[in-house]
């Protein structure tokens, strides 16, 4: 099975205000099946710590072609914006809601997309 977003990179790395995720969407698919967690290292020694993660909570039909951008800075939760970018495809801008910097030169991101999910599940009641 072939994951239906790709993360294709950081901008401005550092900068709070502007820096963020680029993701683009390579396939039809809803968007609350997926969720970004920050993690530390290289793609071949990813820390096993995650710092922050990002869900989803919209369910948002996207077409291939669409893209997203999820912003370190703050915004009301759960807010996003949508614009044109052509007669097809949008673009989607989330936020991390996040006080500080996220990418820093060693945070990396990871896209996991979710088969089920439960909010209430916790491992510790297995």
């Amino acid at each position: 099975m072939e994951i239906n977003i790709k993360i294709t990179g950081i901008s401005n790395r550092g900068n709070y205000e502007s820096e963020e995720l680029l993701l683009d969407v390579i396939d039809d698919c809803e968007l609350d099946q997926y969720i970004i967690r920050t993690a530390n290292g290289s793609s071949n020694d990813l820390d096993h710590k995650w710092d922050n993660v990002f869900h989803f909570l919209t369910p948002i039909q996207l077409r291939k072609g669409d893209k997203i951008r999820i912003l370190s800075k703050s915004n009301i939760v759960g807010r996003y914006h949508k614009r044109e970018i052509s007669n097809e495809n949008s673009e989607f801008i989330f936020y991390f809601n996040s006080d500080a910097s996220i990418w820093d030169k060693h945070t990396g991101a990871v896209i996991f997309e979710l088969q089920s999910y439960n909010p209430f599940f916790d491992i510790k009641d297995i």
